[in-house]
């Protein structure tokens, strides 16, 4: 069961426990409206605890997909939240993410979120996939790729095979990931952490702050001089993980902000999303289309 605990921040949130577990406790039931839209209800559960089904919901019918798959509406008690998980832990991959509602409503009565946003022109039903690559961004402030509000998600991913864990952790809402990586086979041990969790998105610290690096090497059958320790066998290093901020957008739950680099920089609008686009992946869905439906061109 999900759990969640009032803390003292700039918007008052609180914030929930990532364990991949349903959040029950918090969850907004099918046949209680949400805190946005008063004709949207969302539990959808599938394929999860080990048992295989088709996915439903109270309005929609079953689906042949097969991946573990969870959405609900939770409350805190001051703001509405979606919470997703895809995926199960125990299978090699699993994404858990809280995402604070937004104010826009789409035409089908479903509450934005503020943080993810959506795939662009999908929203108004159909991928422009054939000139732009199905750029995530092309509907502007409504959409999320890249241009959410960081300030109102929490994440965490595990990815992990025989010889390879790795997880991203944005345990708060206000504050930046951990992310750690482990590699292990028969020759050697590979340790990688970068911990920005202490680093807010934006005021004094957010671009001057080292996140805290941890990199180490250490062979099992070789001379300890192959090992290497970053902390202690470093000649030159320059720190610039995490040294970066963001500045509130104009979008929808203060979305399409701007963020700023110590070090370089990077901009989400100036994309060639193409370049990512294959089209013997497309799928073509929209809110049009229904998955599995009759190919078409985008």
């Amino acid at each position: 069961m999900g759990l969640f605990a009032l803390i003292s921040a700039t918007e008052g949130y609180a914030e929930f426990t990532l364990n991949f577990a349903p959040n029950l406790a918090g969850r907004v039931s099918p046949g209680n409206p949400d805190l946005v839209s008063s004709n949207f209800y969302a539990v959808l559960d599938c394929n999860r605890g080990g048992v295989s089904s088709g996915c439903t919901n109270n309005n929609a019918g079953s689906s042949t997909e097969k991946t573990p798959f969870l959405q609900e509406v939770v409350s805190d008690g001051l703001n509405g939240y979606y919470h997703l998980i895809v995926g199960d832990p125990t299978q090699g991959f699993a994404q858990e993410t809280y995402i604070r509602l937004g104010s826009t409503v789409w035409p089908n009565s479903q509450p934005s979120s503020s943080s993810s946003g959506s795939a662009g022109q999908s929203n108004g039903g159909g991928f422009s996939a054939a000139t732009s690559g199905g750029n995530p961004l092309a509907s502007g402030a409504i959409s999320g790729s890249g241009g959410g509000n960081p300030e109102r998600t929490q994440i965490r991913q595990l990815v992990n095979s025989a010889d390879m864990s790795q997880e991203f952790l944005k345990s708060t809402f206000l504050n930046k990931p951990k992310i750690t990586q482990t590699v292990t086979t028969s020759d050697m041990v590979s340790s990688f952490e970068v911990d920005m969790s202490a680093i807010r998105y934006r005021g004094a610290g957010a671009t001057t702050t080292d996140a805290v690096i941890t990199n180490k090497v250490t062979m099992i059958d070789s001379a300890a001089s192959g090992n290497f320790d970053l902390a202690v066998n470093k000649q030159n290093s320059t720190v610039t993980a995490g040294k970066f901020s963001w500045a509130p957008g104009t979008g929808d739950g203060l979305s399409n902000g701007t963020y700023s680099y110590t070090n370089g920089a990077f901009n989400v609008n100036a994309i060639d999303w193409k370049v990512y686009y294959n089209p013997a992946d497309n799928t073509c869905w929209s809110y049009r289309q229904n998955p599995g439906s009759t190919p078409c061109t985008p």
